[in-house]
C-alpha cells in the first residue's frame, strides 16, 4: 500500500478538528438591584452583552453550515435552534434600544435572563447532536486508517525486517488507535460529548505520529 494513501487518510482524518464546533456562550446581564444605576451606562452594558452573545450564536452557525460531517437533518435542527435563539435576542435588543427608564432596561433584562435559562438546555442539546455527528464520521475514517495501517504493516514486517523496533512500535499504535475507536464508539453510544472530543483529540494526535514511523520504515528500506 502506497504511503501516499496513508497521508491523505491523515488530511482528510484532519478536516474534523480544522473547526472546533462548542456551544456557544449565550448571556445575560445581572443589574443591581438597589442605589443608583446609570441609565445610560445601563443600556450600553446590556446591548454590549446581547450583541456579543449574537456575535457567538453567528460563529457557531457558521461553523456547523460549514461543516460537511454533521447530516442534513441534524444541521437544520441546530441551525434552526440557534436562529431562534438569535432572533429571540435581536428582538429584546430592540426593546432595549427604545427602552427609556431604567425600570424598562431592569425588567427586559429580566426577561433575556428567564428566556435564556429556559433555552439553554436547548443550545446544548443542539450543537451536541452536531459534535456528535462528526464524532461518528470520525470513528469511520480512523477505522479506514487503522485497516490501511494494519495491511501496510504487514508488508512492512516481510519487506523491512531489520526495522523491528520500529515496526514494534507501530504495532503498539495500531493497537493503541482501535482501543482508542472502541472509546470514541462508546462515548457515541452514550452521547458523552466531552468524552467523544477527547478521544477524537486522541485519535488525531496518534495517527500522524504512526504516518512518521511509516516513513521512517520505508525511507529506511530504500536506503
Amino acid at each position: 500500500m502506497a504511503i501516499k494513501k496513508i497521508i491523505f487518510a491523515v488530511l482528510a482524518f484532519s478536516m474534523f478538528f480544522g473547526v472546533g464546533i462548542t456551544a456557544p456562550r449565550v448571556l445575560a446581564l445581572t443589574t443591581p438591584t438597589g442605589g443608583t444605576v446609570n441609565f445610560a451606562t445601563l443600556q450600553k452594558t446590556i446591548l454590549s452583552v446581547i450583541d456579543a452573545s449574537v456575535a457567538r450564536l453567528n460563529n457557531a452557525e457558521s461553523k456547523i453550515s460549514s461543516n460537511t460531517q454533521i447530516s442534513p437533518e441534524t444541521k437544520e435542527e441546530t441551525l434552526a435552534a440557534l436562529n431562534s435563539v438569535e432572533a429571540a435576542l435581536l428582538s429584546y435588543r430592540s426593546k432595549v434600544s427604545a427602552a427609556t427608564t431604567t425600570e424598562e432596561l431592569q425588567a427586559i433584562n429580566q426577561q433575556i435572563i428567564q428566556y435564556l435559562k429556559d433555552n439553554k438546555d436547548v443550545i446544548r442539546a443542539n450543537v451536541s447532536a452536531a459534535i456528535l455527528d462528526i464524532s461518528a464520521q470520525a470513528a469511520a475514517k480512523a477505522i479506514q486508517f487503522l485497516e490501511d495501517a494494519e495491511q501496510l504493516l504487514n508488508a512492512l514486517k516481510i519487506t523491512c525486517p531489520s526495522q523491528k523496533a520500529t515496526i514494534d512500535t507501530l504495532q503498539k499504535q495500531i493497537e493503541q488507535l482501535s482501543a482508542d475507536i472502541e472509546q470514541l464508539n462508546n462515548y457515541i453510544q452514550a452521547k458523552n460529548v466531552t468524552g467523544a472530543k477527547q478521544e477524537m483529540k486522541a485519535i488525531a494526535a496518534l495517527i500522524p505520529s504512526m504516518v512518521n514511523g511509516i516513513k521512517q520504515i520505508q525511507a529506511s528500506c530504500l536506503q
